[in-house]
């Protein structure tokens, strides 16, 4: 008791010197009262559409795969053929965040030059999947016949662990889709989309390790990795086939117009003149064949 006193003497004192000085109560102008109210969340009705589902769905399964390592990886490297202790499990671990620290930067510097095409940032979140793919097939090894024996060497753990940080990647890709459309100022939306995206991953990363050792526990470390690469391959192919531009546009909810036509806008009267000459000459047309 004598040991935890001056540990709880410390802890209080930031609220004792808080308590006792005296505090001022600011008041917002009205004129300034309705901005105040407009820096609040949007509602999740708003911001969801069927491509923010897909992305967001994709980040948690991305953190979820990747965090199911966390119980398991060590029974693993325990055995055969590696037999590696806590430091050189921790090793590994290491080799995979370099991994993740250096393809980040490119990833950035290519998702920032196709800025707000959600077709590139699915296809970007869809090659981490097969990055993951690949990683759980070498590590697993994955059960399918002639692939068992090769991939259980030392060399094979190594480079899924480093495919492990590049698959993770992948989810870099997740936020600017998130944000395509909703402008800089609309603080209302970014307030809500990065409660979302924070809310999302943290849970994929709470729910991986119980999962992991679940199947760790039913399935053997190999089945479990099986699994998981079929589930990295299968969310693959859901991302590829959203990055399709007609796709992508119809999970974004954007209508694609048909094409020869081009809709009027009204800020630019050029702009929708050959259509208004089109939609003329069709008129013509119509009112000859109705005198004749």
């Amino acid at each position: 008791r004598r040991r935890i006193l001056p540990f709880l003497i410390t802890a209080a004192l930031p609220w004792l010197t808080t308590a006792l000085k005296p505090q001022s109560i600011a008041t917002i102008p009205e004129e300034n009262a309705e901005e105040e109210q407009d820096t609040s969340a949007a509602p999740l009705s708003q911001v969801m559409n069927k491509s923010r589902f897909i992305t967001l769905f994709a980040m948690g399964l991305n953190g979820a795969v990747v965090a199911t390592l966390d119980p398991t990886l060590e029974y693993r490297l325990d055995g055969e053929p590696f037999n590696y202790n806590s430091s050189l499990v921790g090793l590994v671990f290491m080799a995979s965040s370099l991994s993740y620290t250096i393809t980040s930067i490119p990833t950035g510097y290519i998702l920032d030059i196709y800025k707000g095409q959600s077709g590139v940032f699915k296809t970007v979140q869809g090659l981490g999947f097969v990055t993951l793919m690949a990683c759980f097939a070498l590590l697993g090894p994955v059960q399918i016949k002639g692939l068992s024996s090769a991939f259980n060497n030392v060399p094979s753990g190594w480079i899924a662990m480093v495919l492990k940080g590049v698959g993770s990647t992948g989810n870099n890709a997740c936020y600017p889709d998130l944000v395509i459309g909703v402008a800089d100022k609309d603080e209302k939306m970014h307030a809500t989309i990065s409660g979302l995206w924070n809310a999302v991953y943290a849970i994929g990363w709470a729910v991986g390790p119980l999962i992991g050792g679940a199947m760790y526990q039913n399935l053997g470390f190999s089945g479990y990795a099986t699994a998981c690469a079929a589930m990295s391959g299968a969310a693959a192919i859901i991302l590829f086939v959203a990055s399709v531009p007609s796709v992508s546009g119809y999970l974004n909810n954007k209508v694609q117009p048909r094409v020869g036509f081009q809709p009027i806008d009204n800020d630019d009267e050029d702009s929708g003149a050959p259509y208004v000459e089109a939609h003329s000459m069709l008129e013509a047309v119509d009112e000859g064949d109705e005198t004749s």
